[in-house]
């Protein structure tokens, strides 16, 4: 008990959280409109070869903040010690900066730079199955929970670059990338905290702070999933 003191101290305090500390009821629901920082991005450097000749070709796309849905239960197994389903959607839909260097058709070792935007998108759906411990007081709890999340990761990744040239074909300019739409899944891990202001017996609003992370992999890369999480939303007891 000393240590939930220590962990729940900036909610509660320790004669409240002694006082009443019995987890009752037996499911609670959570509904979290969150936000997820340094995520979704894309890096890749590969090389084609074109007119006989290697082109190097880069896409970037940094990382961002993104918002994304999260819903799930706790369910009440023996005093203040239970386990937990959440299920949490991201999606984000961005323009990356693509470069290549495209050699020239006629003389070797002259090649042309071209440079261009091309629109991507990123889908994470997590399912994160947790162990959970509650500390409970006449108006807060506070859940400390961590355990496994299985991502699925459907992302998409350029594979080639078009151009318009003319003669005398000094120069080239970008129309379009290819793009490759892959799928692929990893279970990661997570962990966090959850509290909630208890504003009537069967319901409240709480805040969800979670950070989960997986490094999934694809055909010839892997791609970090998951992040940190933060934001809040509805909580209903039943």
């Amino acid at each position: 008990m000393v240590l939930s003191c220590v962990l729940i101290a900036p909610v509660l305090n320790c004669d409240e959280a002694y006082a009443q500390r019995q987890w009752t009821g037996r499911v609670r629901g959570a509904f979290n409109a969150l936000i997820q920082t340094d995520s979704a991005g894309l890096s890749q450097s590969f090389t084609l070869v074109k007119n006989r000749e290697p082109a190097p070709i880069a896409a970037e796309l940094s990382s961002a903040t993104v918002p994304l849905f999260d819903g799930g239960i706790f369910v009440r197994i023996v005093e203040n010690l239970g386990a937990g389903v959440a299920f949490s959607s991201l999606t984000r839909t961005d323009e990356a900066q693509i470069t290549a260097r495209i050699p020239h058709p006629f003389f070797f070792n002259q090649p042309r730079a071209i440079n261009g935007v091309s629109s991507v998108e990123h889908k994470e759906l997590a399912t994160h199955l947790s162990a959970v411990y509650v500390v409970v007081s006449e108006r807060f709890d506070v859940a400390l929970l961590a355990g496994l999340s299985l991502f699925q990761v459907d992302k998409d990744f350029v594979e080639d670059v078009a151009y318009d040239e003319s003669y005398p074909y000094d120069t080239a300019s970008f129309t379009r990338s290819g793009i490759n739409h892959e799928s692929a899944s990893k279970t990661g891990f997570h962990g966090g905290a959850d509290v909630t202001w208890k504003l009537g017996r069967q319901w409240g609003i709480g805040g969800l702070l979670r950070y989960s992370k997986a490094s999934v992999p694809f055909a010839d890369r892997s791609v970090d999933a998951g992040g940190l999480q933060a934001g809040g939303g509805l909580r209903v007891y039943f």
